[in-house]
């Protein structure tokens, strides 16, 4: 990875942004369709998840509302995060390298990552290796990541330096990475969100959130992602969910 890039990532991402997990685990809507997301994970057989990039564990504490009895363990580079994570008590939190896991081979039944990829994209083969080996024969590994075919997100590439990466987020590309462990997993992936737009309207920072509070906006939000469906084609929804068993 380029060291300015990877000097420009760790200092945009290694502190707790509280606002936005706020947003993803208490806005009525946001909160919902964040569970919907994550719900490939929540489906999952086996007790032990591990989350590599978890970040302040918005994902996590969704989860455990729809996915209670599960032994949670999150990992990210970042010291701050990883004290936020561990004032919520849902689970166990460490700091590491999604480049090199302190975990030992086959340690989980699922093991997932969100929106990690794009952030590390020339080297994500290697977090990828590293999500495979720490998941148990049999379990499932889960990546999901936005798709840089939509509109918002190509904008949010050339608007925002640290998310330049989802230039290269794409189907295309995820197959053409998924493909490099032929014989160690089977995969599919299912692409989710038709519009995403909700996720620009009811922005904690840019958009006006509290009309997702409104249940008029709520259903005007609905609508839309339902005529989305229809009229969007689905390699140019807005979230890649891969859905991998590792044999």
């Amino acid at each position: 990875m380029n060291t300015e890039y990877k000097k420009q990532q760790m200092q945009r991402f290694s502190w707790a942004e509280t606002r936005r997990f706020l947003w993803q685990t208490g806005h009525p809507y946001v909160s919902l369709m964040e569970k919907k997301l994550l719900e490939p994970v929540a489906d999952m057989p086996g007790e032990r998840v591990l989350e590599v990039g978890c970040g302040e564990a918005a994902n996590i504490i969704n989860l455990t509302a729809i996915s209670e009895k599960r032994q949670w363990t999150g990992a990210d580079f970042s010291l701050e995060k990883i004290g936020f994570c561990n004032s919520h008590k849902t689970g166990t939190f460490l700091c590491a390298d999604a480049l090199n896991l302190p975990f030992k081979n086959n340690s989980f039944d699922t093991v997932f990552a969100r929106d990690l990829l794009h952030h590390i994209s020339e080297i994500r083969n290697i977090a990828v290796q590293e999500m495979i080996r720490v998941c148990r024969r049999g379990g499932t590994i889960i990546l999901i990541e936005a798709n840089g075919k939509k509109l918002i997100y190509k904008l949010l590439s050339v608007a925002d330096r640290s998310e330049s990466g989802l230039r290269r987020s794409n189907p295309g590309n995820m197959r053409a990475l998924l493909q490099k462990y032929h014989g160690l997993i089977d995969y599919n992936i299912v692409m989710k969100e038709p519009s995403v737009l909700f996720r620009l309207i009811f922005h904690y920072r840019m958009g006006i959130s509290g009309a997702g509070f409104s249940k008029l906006f709520q259903g005007a939000m609905n609508l839309m992602e339902h005529l989305a469906e229809k009229v969007c084609p689905r390699d140019r929804w807005g979230y890649m969910v891969v859905i991998a068993q590792k044999k």
